[in-house]
């Protein structure tokens, strides 16, 4: 079972997403969340139950480059990967993404 945490400060977003991922058998959204901060504090709670963090590039206050950055830097020896998400994807923020530690990046 793959556990998965989404980060998306638009509502619908997260709900569409959590409905189609949850609905697969090896699937299971353990959070779904509109903010960087709210993704530091789940982490820091509970870094075992996530595998997979599906992170919006554009997240109101910190975009989703500068969250990837804290959430590395805070925990380094955390073992979930990490997808950036967009609708819009420029070839300068992709890089960035992947720079700060990305896993991949999802247009």
């Amino acid at each position: 079972m793959v556990r998965l945490v989404i980060v998306d400060d638009q509502a619908l977003v997260r709900e569409g997403l959590s409905l189609i991922l949850d609905a697969h058998p090896d699937l299971t959204v353990v959070a779904a969340l509109p903010d960087g901060p709210a993704l530091l504090d789940f982490v820091a709670e509970r870094p075992e139950a996530v595998d997979v963090i599906l992170l919006d590039l554009y997240l109101p206050g910190a975009d989703g480059v500068r969250v990837l950055g804290r959430l590395r830097q805070r925990f380094p020896d955390l073992p979930a990967r990490v997808v950036m998400l967009t609708t819009i994807g420029r070839a300068t923020e992709i890089r960035a993404a992947l720079a700060a530690g990305a896993d991949g990046f999802v247009l």
